[in-house]
């Protein structure tokens, strides 16, 4: 279980590295584009998270999603 948890956290470092020297060496147009999808799947991420604690009780499921609705809503 450690393991994969390592081999989770590893991945995510490296994704991160990769997009932070892409972001740099592009212009600032495509850095903009990158923060917002980077935004859009930390929100995703989160929200799926969220989802997955408040599995027991559906109240909190809908204040979560109707979150959820605001912020995508609020994106595009």
């Amino acid at each position: 279980m450690m393991m994969m948890m390592v081999v989770v956290v590893g991945v995510v470092v490296v994704v991160v590295v990769v997009v932070v020297v892409m972001m740099m060496e592009m212009m600032m147009m495509m850095m903009m584009m990158m923060m917002m999808m980077m935004v859009v799947v930390v929100v995703v991420v989160v929200v799926m998270i969220m989802m997955m604690i408040d599995d027991d009780d559906d109240d909190d499921d809908d204040i979560t999603f109707i979150a959820y609705k605001s912020i995508v809503q609020s994106l595009l």
